[in-house]
């Protein structure tokens, strides 16, 4: 009987440049294709041989592999304008489900985090899938890891009120209000467009979360500091563009150093707002709307968070008979 020959797999093109197509096709943000190519090209440097927690190589803008600064190995491409040395995708003919569990393995005896090693398995998943090597998964047994769950910190209202009154600089008083006034994501902080201010609500939508947009209402102490400006964004970068994430988690710092708070990220904020809401006595159905969230569990955990809510509650030994 003749046996069926098919044709030997063949590989070209640039590594990264495959992945990054395969994301916009699937329509990935910017922030998840950032992380996946990062988790892709530490992934493919493990496949060349080196440890999982090797430093990245040098890089010099303008400069190619060719420099003695970059050694060459099979699968890398010979240019590089400003970017770490260019992977190939004839490194994959030699990718094995034991490298994929080893990188892995190495990933958890290096202490990663689980969020981490997650995020970097739906990483080398997506793009193994995306250059026909899918069945590489399977075969390496690799599982997501259930990371462990923990209750959000929060500030007090106190101390969010005194982190907005002390902010001198009423640009900054300004993000820290609407941060902490109507719930916002930083990512949706920086892209305000001065097109989404309606009067006294703000609509709001972060591409991070899928395009979903909703209508917050603004608090009246901002109101009057949002000024016309010179730029499509409220809140502008030194270049026009948006203002930069790690700018706002700057004011936010220096704003809980200015009133003896422990600064623990600027998303405590958004926390902050959603159980004030609820200690309020602001329904649960209505904090899901204005945060955004599309399963009210998501919203829930902030019940734990509220002392109204915890305080309500009555113990069975404390109840009478026919309760």
């Amino acid at each position: 009987m003749a046996t069926l020959s098919l044709p030997a797999r063949s590989y070209s093109g640039s590594a990264l440049s495959t992945l990054g197509d395969a994301q916009k096709l699937a329509g990935h943000s910017a922030k998840t294709m950032a992380g996946y190519a990062s988790a892709v090209r530490g992934f493919l440097r493990y496949v060349e041989g080196h440890s999982v927690t090797s430093p990245a190589y040098p890089t010099y803008p303008g400069r190619s592999v060719t420099s003695p600064a970059y050694p060459t190995y099979p699968g890398r491409s010979v240019t590089v304008h400003g970017q770490e040395a260019e992977y190939d995708l004839t490194i994959l003919e030699s990718i094995t489900a034991d490298q994929v569990r080893g990188y892995f393995l190495g990933m958890r005896d290096g202490g990663y985090a689980v969020r981490t090693r997650n995020l970097h398995l739906d990483a080398i998943g997506f793009f193994l899938r995306a250059v026909g090597r899918g069945e590489l998964l399977p075969a390496s047994d690799l599982k997501h890891v259930r990371a462990p769950k923990s209750l959000p910190r929060i500030h007090s209202k106190d101390e969010c009120q005194r982190m907005v009154g002390a902010t001198v600089n009423a640009r900054h008083r300004l993000l820290l209000g609407l941060c902490y006034g109507c719930g916002l994501r930083v990512t949706e902080l920086c892209n305000i467009r001065m097109g989404d201010i309606r009067g006294r609500t703000l609509l709001v939508g972060d591409k991070a979360k899928g395009g979903k947009h909703r209508v917050v209402p603004i608090p009246k102490s901002c109101v009057s500091l949002i000024g016309a400006g010179g730029s499509d964004y409220l809140f502008a970068g030194q270049r026009g563009g948006a203002y930069s994430v790690r700018s706002a988690e700057k004011v936010y710092d220096k704003a809980c150093r200015r009133v003896g708070v422990e600064p623990t990220g600027i998303h405590t904020l958004r926390h902050s707002y959603a159980t004030h809401l609820i200690e309020g006595g602001c329904d649960l159905e209505t904090v899901r709307r204005l945060l955004g969230h599309s399963s009210i569990k998501t919203t829930q955990v902030y019940l734990h968070l509220s002392a109204r809510h915890m305080e309500s509650v009555v113990s069975p030994l404390d109840m009478e008979e026919g309760e």
